[in-house]
């Protein structure tokens, strides 16, 4: 499968800035290799290129609400963006590793561009709430900034990034939540805290209150990099979660795994949500550098579809 390549100018320019604009390019570039593979039909991706790569002028766009929902460990606010006013609540994720997988950052804040100029691709029936960056403290630990940053902004090697991968703390937030939670974690054989007990750490605590009121329909926490889509299910699999993980596999074209193997997770957020009836999937990008755009977006228009038609 195609994956999109993003290369954004450190330069910041008036909404839309540099980065929408590469972002667009690179999407209109990764619609033409689908249809070379064959992986898309021509009318659909036609339709969709035409729409999608539009730039909307400022006076168009439609800005979204943009709230805190708390503060990290270190004080950073941890922001959302909010589109619509929907009944049926989608939430997505990024940044909870920080800056150890900053792209899904930079992810997030593209799909938030994204819906600005296209708000009119976000069904009536919907909420759509964005968290760019669940651990603030990790992406200023990498780029030394808060909010927004460009790729020029991570100064550090990439083994020196591991460090922005937990809060300032040094607690990994994606071992911090109450399903099979223990103290002492582990990130591939390398221990890690797992914090004094469930939700100890202050950005956790927030992501619970702010996913719990109101209840979403599912829940999209973005990581790098594993390539795939895998469902949450803390004891048993949860068949919520395993019908969103391959409704967005199937629109991203990413491989849907019911679960991840490759070592022991404990404390993980989305198999938490399971347990409280919520659908909530890890999608993993296909590295650590790029944010494979056109992906998640063809993921992210599959869960609209299915949640407007299940409404």
């Amino acid at each position: 499968m195609p994956r999109s390549s993003v290369q954004v100018n450190s330069k910041r320019e008036p909404y839309p800035n540099s980065y929408y604009h590469t972002v667009c390019s690179s999407l209109c570039a990764a619609v033409l290799l689908l249809l070379l593979a064959g992986c898309v039909p021509v009318s659909q991706a036609a339709a969709r290129t035409a729409s999608r790569l539009a730039i909307v002028p400022r006076s168009l766009a439609v800005e979204p609400r943009r709230f805190e929902i708390g503060r990290s460990f270190g004080g950073l606010p941890i922001e959302a963006y909010r589109f619509g006013r929907g009944p049926t609540r989608l939430v997505l994720v990024g940044g909870i590793h920080g800056g150890y997988e900053w792209n899904t950052i930079l992810l997030a804040y593209a799909v938030v561009d994204y819906y600005r100029a296209h708000a009119e691709e976000i069904p009536s029936s919907i909420t759509l709430d964005i968290v760019p960056v669940a651990n603030p403290d990790g992406q200023l630990l990498v780029t030394g900034k808060t909010g927004r940053f460009t790729p020029a902004d991570v100064g550090l090697a990439p083994t020196d990034r591991i460090g922005g991968r937990f809060n300032h703390n040094g607690v990994d937030l994606n071992r911090n939540w109450d399903c099979h939670w223990a103290s002492t974690a582990y990130w591939r054989s390398r221990p890690v805290s797992g914090g004094a007990n469930p939700f100890s750490e202050a950005e956790t605590a927030a992501l619970r209150r702010f996913l719990l009121a109101p209840i979403p329909s599912g829940v999209i926490f973005w990581h790098s990099a594993a390539g795939g889509v895998f469902a949450g299910g803390c004891d048993t699999r949860f068949a919520g979660a395993d019908l969103l993980a391959a409704t967005f596999a199937h629109g991203s074209a990413y491989p849907f795994r019911t679960s991840f193997d490759s070592y022991r997770v404990t404390g993980d957020a989305s198999d938490w949500l399971s347990l409280q009836g919520i659908p909530a999937i890890a999608v993993e990008l296909y590295n650590h550098d790029e944010i494979d755009m056109a992906q998640n977006l063809g993921g992210i228009e599959a869960v609209l579809t299915y949640l407007t038609a299940s409404q």
